[in-house]
């Protein structure tokens, strides 16, 4: 069978027809042009869109996107003895996704605009290569083709979303590599170098997302396709593709089960019902939405699998019968057909539901999951619209005339409809409210929406979200979970304690909420019973950081302290999470305490240099400057620190510290130390820490009645908060104002 294309030119399975006038230069640009431009067109409601459900996760507050140790952390992936399992820093394995995030992040920040555009320019490349790959092969209007994968409405979802740029990223350098190495494969006169270029591609597509594993499978088809001879020479190129592949998928696999959390109930159905009854209907979903795009949701319905009616055997039954007519009808059609739809079931097998991917938790199906494996639906139903045009137009001139005409209203109608999907993710408030309209049963909209009314202040409708969430049974612990953070927000944290009770006895095995529970029983002061929660949260998910640092905070208390578990704990939040800074802040506090002030001193300088961001780490070291006496040091940090934040009490206090109590006379000042305490002690009028620094302050001028009046004030207040060992320390000061001397070096 002869293929037709839109210009009515005509390809065979062995390329293009060597009749066929080669295009001007400028024709073809101009033709590129009009693909790029078109999609700009259509994504401009994304590119003025914010951020939505994981954006956060992957950019907003990532640390190791924004700070520059962050790449290093990027790319590791070590082996956790402890855990006995591998063990990565990022959502998912996916390095060059977070690379770009991180380079971006450095040339416009957090302004989405930038991310937006990156995709959408993404995009528009692989349009671009599609059309290019499509040349080569001989696909009927390889331009078209191109045209409706850039403009489809199914891929808003891929595009519109920032951290799908794990889809336009891995397409490129799968387009990329599939070029490269059907160049190499097809043995014209190509060099080894075009199959180094094509295989380092290919490893690059598979560090942005490893579906696009498929890639050898894809490259046997497309030689079939091409009539090319799949002999040993080949065998030989694709068999390192091959082992790749299938390792880079274990290991997203493994990933995903024991890192990314697809596992539980919602991941328990056998495999042959997956086979036979999900992947099927998934199957014939995406092929019916290339066909017909609407309804487009964020979360589509999750099917209920029922394998005791005959009616969930129908799509089984439906890819079978549209198999048997490709594949008896491969004389009069040829070989193309089939290879299509084989196509595509080999590049969406991944997403058809074989394997664990987290979000099938909500849904079996999702737009961003066919973005490459459309292709074939789309090469396949615009050959057959070309063939139905011209058996319908008797003369080649009208046929011409229809295909370029309906070519251009399919086109038209696919941008428009895309302008407006995009639409739906301008930003999170949006995206959740357009899906609960249109899926009423997807919990983790009303979800989202609750936590986000909660974020806004509004509990009662927040609450009201919570509700509707929790009468989906398998989203009650997750509603649970959220109310009970919301009502935190509003410190009624006895109710909060409550709902983690509900979320903890809806699913035992949820590790987040034993975490939530211990969190909320600590701040209540209940200690044992918070350490019996946190142990469990760190017993169903050792890789979680929450429960350690709480774990570590609470043993590092003077209510429970025990300086080896502290540490124990605090050691192992900072190995699961390097660049975080709370567990870091938290452990150099710790030896502070026990002393250890060059080993505190080093970790705060550590916080300072990994993540320059965290200004609550360069008051502590000035403190802990101090300590270790480098008094001028800590004065400078504490002089350029106020310069920047002249609101920070820590810098603030140190300061005075310093000018009243330094060793060195040249550096102290007493008046501006007695200026800068008053000032604090108006803040913070029961710190006794803050009035013994205004005593010292005072008899560093020679007030020393005055020094005595604020001295027996803080002994005072600390006495009353049973700190014995700070009123006795404080004391030593009084008697030495009392002796009409001042305090010179050793601070409290």
């Amino acid at each position: 069978m002869q293929w037709v294309t839109m210009d009515d030119r005509t390809h065979t399975p062995e390329g293009l027809d060597h009749r066929r006038r080669p295009r001007c230069r400028w024709r073809t640009a101009g033709a590129g042009l009009v693909i790029v431009a078109a999609t700009l067109a259509a994504y401009v409601p994304a590119m003025r869109s914010g951020y939505i459900w994981d954006d956060d996760q992957y950019l907003t507050e990532n640390p190791l996107v924004q700070t520059p140790a962050g790449l290093r952390a990027i790319w590791e992936l070590h082996y956790d003895g402890d855990a006995r399992r591998l063990r990565i820093h990022t959502p998912q394995y996916y390095p060059l996704v977070y690379s770009s995030f991180w380079v971006e992040y450095r040339l416009w920040g957090l302004a989405p605009f930038g991310y937006h555009l990156v995709n959408v320019l993404l995009h528009a490349l692989s349009a671009l290569l599609v059309w290019r790959i499509g040349r080569r092969v001989g696909i009927p209007a390889p331009w078209f083709v191109a045209a409706v994968f850039a403009l489809h409405p199914v891929q808003v979802e891929s595009v519109a979303w920032i951290t799908e740029r794990k889809n336009v990223l891995s397409g490129v350098f799968y387009l990329l590599a599939l070029a490269a190495l059907l160049r190499f494969l097809e043995g014209r006169q190509a060099g080894a170098w075009w199959y180094v270029a094509g295989l380092v591609c290919f490893c690059a597509a598979l560090l942005s997302k490893t579906v696009t594993c498929s890639l050898p499978v894809v490259l046997v088809l497309l030689l079939v396709y091409r009539r090319r001879r799949v002999g040993w020479r080949v065998w030989a190129a694709l068999t390192p593709l091959f082992v790749v592949g299938v390792c880079a998928g274990l290991l997203t696999a493994y990933l995903e089960r024991t890192h990314v959390g697809a596992g539980g109930a919602e991941f328990s159905l056998p495999l042959w019902q997956r086979t036979l009854l999900v992947a099927p209907r998934a199957f014939l979903f995406y092929a019916g939405k290339i066909a017909w795009p609407h309804p487009l949701i964020f979360i589509y319905p999750r099917w209920q699998i029922d394998p005791e009616t005959w009616t969930a055997y129908l799509p089984l039954a439906g890819c079978v019968l549209v198999a048997a007519v490709a594949w008896l009808g491969r004389r009069r059609w040829g070989w193309g057909p089939l290879l299509l739809l084989a196509f595509s079931a080999v590049t969406l097998a991944p997403a058809l539901g074989f394997f664990n991917v987290y979000p099938h938790r909500f849904s079996w199906v999702a737009d961003h999951f066919q973005y490459l494996g459309c292709l074939g639906f789309i090469v396949l139903y615009t050959s057959a619209a070309a063939w139905l045009l011209r058996a319908w137009a008797r003369h080649r001139a009208a046929a011409r005339v229809c295909r370029r005409v309906a070519g251009a209203v399919v086109l038209v109608a696919l941008g428009v409809r895309s302008h407006d999907h995009a639409r739906s993710f301008a930003d999170a408030r949006r995206l959740w409210e357009d899906t609960l309209a249109a899926n009423p049963h997807a919990w983790i909209a009303s979800l989202n929406l609750g936590i986000l009314a909660s974020r806004e202040g509004d509990y009662a409708r927040a609450a009201e979200y919570f509700e509707q969430t929790a009468r989906t049974p398998g989203a009650r612990a997750e509603a649970y979970s959220s109310w009970g953070t919301a009502l935190q927000r509003i410190h009624r944290t006895e109710g909060a304690v409550v709902k983690y009770r509900e979320a903890i006895e809806a699913d035992p095995l949820r590790s987040k909420g034993w975490g939530e529970l211990g969190a909320a029983l600590a701040r209540l002061g209940h200690l044992d019973e918070a350490i019996s929660a946190l142990r469990k949260a760190t017993q169903l998910e050792p890789d979680w950081i929450t429960p350690w640092l709480n774990l570590g905070a609470i043993y590092a208390s003077p209510a429970r302290f025990d300086p080896s578990e502290a540490e124990r704990c605090l050691r192992r939040a900072i190995s699961i999470s390097p660049l975080a800074v709370e567990p870091r802040l938290v452990y150099a506090d710790l030896l502070g305490k026990l002393g250890r002030w060059a080993e505190a001193v080093r970790q705060y300088r550590t916080i300072e240099r990994e993540r320059p961001d965290a200004f609550r780490a360069g008051g502590r070291l000035a403190e802990a400057l101090v300590r270790c006496g480098q008094w001028r040091e800590a004065l400078r940090r504490c002089r350029a620190g106020l310069e920047t934040d002249p609101t920070n009490l820590r810098y603030a206090h140190t300061l005075a510290r310093i000018l009243a109590t330094c060793p060195d006379a040249a550096l102290r000042d007493g008046r501006e130390a007695v200026t800068l305490a008053r000032r604090l002690a108006r803040q913070r009028p029961r710190d006794p820490l803050v009035l013994d620094t205004l005593a010292c302050a005072y008899a560093e001028l020679g007030e020393y009645d005055r020094a005595m009046r604020a001295a027996e004030r803080a002994i005072e207040i600390a006495r009353k908060r049973g700190d014995a060992a700070l009123a006795a320390r404080l004391q030593k000061h009084l008697d030495r104002f009392a002796a009409r001397q001042p305090w010179h070096g050793e601070t409290p």
